[in-house]
């Protein structure tokens, strides 16, 4: 390059910078190595396009929102603190084996040398671990909160075990003894580790290793004792101080401190997971202080009316108000006056200093940021106090399915540390473990419980071998069977068919729903292609009315679902009633009795509790899938297709409700009508089919039962017998939830 003749850059000098420029930008822009991230760490941050840690954790003690967020994990996490749990019920000392059983004799090497676990370890431990773990008088559950909260700003948390050292006449280490625990910042650890990732060695290659009497030497040559006091050296996995720029740096042995991550484990050091909300939290931040100038004392002026003056002495008399005016109120409109060119003119203008559209945006744009920034972190909103919805898209039950999951995570990487910690206390016979939270989404567990037993059921309908074990699971075994060869009937041991679910079905009824739940799906998705062409969706529709829209169009499907269901349970009844009539040989009349009956049931209040339940969850799902098909550009078509399977899989939900409480329309029924027929002389007995689904509480009413009694005795051992947490009175032949049993009359 020349310049005025003088060459400046010689050929292709410009072409080199280009290359290495491009090359630092990529680098720039690559994964972070482990260097990267310790500069991240130093007080002197040589990285620029990410905060330095302390920068990071200034931002989280200053916002509003990662305190709510971290207070809101710790608290659930350690809700309910820790318990301590054998390792094992018997354990062989001929072979180590462990039995999760009390055993006499060892099954694997039939040894008689049982032990139980040693009640001693235990004692030792939970004396240390309830009480002051350290000379700053912390509790444990303090510490783990520390280690949480550096886990949720910076990925990366440092437990670090004080103890006294034991050694042999040779200086070997022999033993140690805990003194304290303590947690350590993370800026302040420094990992040894080369550039491969090898913890114990140098940045070049070497070993590193050190004497615990003499922290402060780094020992890199060969030999194998400590050349001042000549005792045992250790590994050096990490150095505290060196990060701060410390003359005197320590160095710690790997059971001296334990290192772990939550979020993005890596080899060495996680990227704090704040790396992707940080920019919203400063954003949150600056709002907030925007906000507190505008309506701060110390403000500036919303608007000025401007006016020309030709007078010299009106513009300083008005100077003079202005200032007592602002004096007086600093939120006075102030009017200004320009000394004009000679030329009159009564026109005023007025300047207005705000931005109408940031303060139109800001509330919405601050609601969308906190969701954000607390889905990163599995924390809902409503464990953020957000209540300003309640219901629908903003589903109570989900938020605190999500939020369990965010302290699921988070109790597994403490329960590595409890782990960590019994470890270096030498506790082989005991596990410490932090006790589940109190929250729990009891209605889907619920439902997993009834989706694991229908598939049982259809397991049984297909040949196969289905016995319920020890730990609440089904067990499968045998092989499938062609339809001929089942046995099975889809009617009680009498041969009266209740008409509600229970018989286990065919293969080829199975395959047969298939087929109609194929066809159930194109009719709905062609019915939301409708819905969502009527509902006229479009990209530049605002949140609330896309939830709008959603909603409405949800409420339209989910009228449908419960007309159905309504139509379901009132054909349930009316068979009901016709089988009675086989059953004695004559005709039983409908009557008011009947039309109270089918009205009750179809709107029993548990009924619809279900049906609302499962349309909020709808509205939510449905809701999330639009705004992402909408986002890019997908037809009405496109997202009905997407649409089909999760309302296919809610209506089969809806249905599943309908069929479990046909079994108190079909009781209801068959009582009602034996009543219209009764003069005293019936007797009744309960009748259950004998598998391994049957519960205790109607193996009981059953056998109580079994060579006839009164209605009135019938509905006192249903009550007696029942399940106390479900038995209502308004469902008396209902002994338990998801019931198949039924009443019949005995023939005399």
């Amino acid at each position: 390059m020349r310049i005025a003749g003088i060459e400046i850059l010689k050929a292709g000098t410009i072409d080199s910078i280009n290359t290495k420029l491009k090359k630092l930008e990529d680098q720039a822009t690559a994964q972070r190595t482990r260097a990267d991230l310790r500069a991240l760490y130093s007080y002197k941050n040589v990285l620029t396009f990410y905060p330095s840690m302390m920068r990071l954790r200034a931002l989280a003690e200053e916002s509003d929102l990662m305190q709510s967020i971290i207070g809101a994990i710790t608290n659930e996490a350690f809700r309910n603190e820790w318990k301590y749990n054998p390792r094992f019920e018997s354990k062989c000392l001929k072979c180590n084996q462990e039995i999760s059983f009390e055993a006499t004799e060892c099954p694997n090497c039939k040894s008689t040398n049982i032990v139980k676990p040693d009640p001693q370890q235990k004692m030792g431990l939970q004396k240390f671990l309830d009480g002051e773990v350290n000379a700053n008088k912390q509790t444990l559950q303090e510490v783990l909160k520390q280690l949480e909260t550096d886990h949720l700003i910076l990925d990366n948390s440092f437990l670090q075990a004080t103890k006294n050292y034991l050694f042999d006449d040779q200086g070997n280490i022999v033993g140690g003894k805990i003194v304290e625990l303590i947690r350590i910042r993370p800026e302040y650890v420094d990992i040894m580790a080369d550039e491969k990732g090898r913890r114990g060695y140098t940045e070049a290659g070497e070993k590193a290793r050190f004497c615990v009497e003499h922290r402060e030497n780094l020992i890199t040559s060969n030999v194998e004792r400590c050349p001042l006091c000549g005792k045992q050296l250790l590994p050096a996995w990490y150095a505290l101080g060196r990060l701060l720029g410390e003359s005197s740096v320590r160095y710690y042995a790997e059971n001296e401190i334990l290192h772990s991550m939550e979020f993005n484990p890596n080899l060495v050091l996680a990227p704090p997971i704040m790396f992707s909300v940080w920019r919203k939290v400063e954003m949150l931040i600056n709002l907030d202080e925007y906000n507190r100038n505008v309506f701060g004392g110390d403000r500036t002026p919303n608007k000025f009316v401007i006016f020309n003056n030709t007078s010299p002495s009106t513009i300083q008399r008005i100077k003079d108000w202005v200032e007592d005016q602002v004096t007086k109120n600093p939120k006075a409109f102030i009017p200004l006056g320009l000394e004009g060119n000679g030329q009159r003119d009564t026109n005023a203008q007025i300047l207005n200093l705000t931005d109408p559209a940031l303060l139109e945006n800001a509330i919405e744009l601050v609601i969308e940021a906190r969701k954000q920034v607390g889905s990163v972190y599995g924390v809902s909103p409503v464990f953020l106090a957000d209540v300003s919805t309640s219901g629908g898209l903003n589903n109570e039950g989900l938020q605190v399915t999500v939020t369990n999951r965010a302290t699921e995570r988070t109790q597994a990487v403490h329960n590595k540390i409890l782990a960590w910690i019994t470890k270096q206390f030498g506790v082989t016979d005991w596990v410490v473990e932090l006790n589940p939270s109190e929250e729990r989404d009891e209605a889907a567990e619920a439902q997993l419980e009834l989706m694991k037993a229908q598939r049982a059921q259809a397991m049984t309908s297909m040949g196969f071998q289905v016995v319920l074990g020890d730990d609440g699971e089904f067990n499968y075994s045998g092989e499938a069977k062609t339809p001929t060869q089942n046995n099975f009937t889809p009617t009680t041991p009498l041969g009266v068919d209740f008409g509600f679910q229970g018989a286990p079905q065919t293969l080829a009824k199975s395959l047969n729903q298939k087929k109609k739940e194929t066809e159930l799906r194109q009719r709905l998705t062609k019915e939301l292609e409708k819905l969502i062409r009527e509902a006229d969706f479009k990209a530049a529709d605002s949140t609330r009315d896309l939830m709008r829209k959603t909603r409405d169009l949800v409420g339209k499907l989910f009228t449908r679902f419960k007309d159905a269901s309504a139509t379901t349970l009132q054909k349930v009844y009316l068979e009901a009633v016709k089988n009675v009539e086989t059953e004695l040989g004559r005709k039983i009349p409908l009557t008011g009795v009947d039309d109270s009956n089918i009205a009750r049931i179809k709107e029993d209040p548990t009924l619809l509790q279900s049906f609302e339940s499962i349309q909020r969850e709808t509205e939510d799902d449905l809701f999330t899938k639009i705004r992402e098909g909408l986002n890019v550009n997908k037809t009405p078509q496109e997202i009905a297709e997407e649409l089909g399977e999760s309302v296919t899989e809610k209506q089969s939900r809806v249905e599943l409700i309908a069929r479990v409480e046909s079994q108190h329309a079909s009781n209801t029924a068959r009582m009602t009508s034996y009543d219209k027929v009764d003069d005293g002389s019936y007797k009744y007995r309960w009748v259950s089919t004998p598998d391994n689904r049957r519960t205790k509480f109607c193996e009981r009413i059953t056998e109580r039962t079994k060579d006839g009694v009164s209605k009135s005795e019938l509905l006192a051992v249903i009550e007696a017998m029942a399940d106390p947490n479900w038995y209502r009175a308004d469902h008396p032949l209902t002994p338990h939830a998801n019931c198949r049993s039924g009443v019949i009359r005995v023939v005399q």
